[in-house]
Parts: structure tokens; C-alpha cells; sequence
């Protein structure tokens, strides 16, 4: 990413059975797509990500659920993968204390499955 326009694009952060990628605030949109396709293949399963079994594609419902319910209206709801993808806005941002204390109410429910990503590179800088 850092070789194709994007200089500043941290290491990925690896745990609990998942890579989460996040772009910097303010990366340009456009930039960050083309180098995402340029180095896809780099990725696991060259980018595409593992679908869920149904257990684990409801239990990301029900997170998805549980966000909203608890202060984060526009929480989106899991994409096939599981993965959630925020693209942010005053009214949903990942650093607020609002969106804070959901995620602690909801962190029983999101559990990642063994092996899966979870998430994809966001534009946004946030997850």
C-alpha cells in the first residue's frame, strides 16, 4: 500500500483470528482503492474474503443490532463476510463516546470465527 501512493498506510493489526487494515483520516478515497486493487492479491485468499456459516452471520446481526439499540442508529449491518464496513460521519464515529460504550455493551456478541478477516480495509480510517 505504502509503494502504490499510499505512504503513510500503517502494518496491519493481527489477532484474535482476524487482519484489520484502517487507512488514515483524510486518506483520498480514490487513492486508497487503487492501491487496495493493486495489492490485493498480497492478501489472504487474494483479497476475497471467507464466508460466514449462518451462525456466525447472525451473531454479526445481532451486533449490528445491538449497536443501534444502544446509541448508534446508523450502525450497518453485517456484509456476507461478516465484515462491517463504517464509512463514519458526526453521527457515526467509531471514537465517540457514544459508539464506545455500544461497543462495550455489545462486545459479547462480536466474536469473529477462527481464521476469517472479519473486516476489510476501510476509506475512512475507522472500522
Amino acid at each position: 500500500m505504502r509503494d502504490n501512493g499510499l505512504p503513510n498506510f500503517p502494518d496491519p493489526e493481527i489477532g484474535d483470528g482476524a487482519i484489520r487494515m484502517r487507512a488514515p483520516d483524510g486518506t483520498d478515497r480514490a487513492k486508497l482503492e487503487a492501491a487496495h486493487k493493486k495489492c490485493q492479491e498480497y492478501l489472504p485468499s487474494g483479497g476475497e474474503p471467507p464466508r460466514l456459516d449462518p451462525q456466525a452471520q447472525q451473531r454479526m446481526r445481532e451486533y449490528a443490532r445491538c449497536m443501534r439499540e444502544n446509541g448508534v442508529p446508523r450502525f450497518p449491518d453485517p456484509e456476507a463476510d461478516g465484515g462491517i464496513r463504517i464509512e463514519g460521519g458526526p453521527d457515526l464515529d467509531p471514537q465517540s463516546e457514544t459508539f464506545k460504550a455500544a461497543e462495550r455493551a455489545c462486545a459479547g456478541l462480536n466474536r469473529k470465527p477462527p481464521g476469517g478477516s472479519g473486516e476489510r480495509p476501510q476509506t475512512d480510517g475507522k472500522r
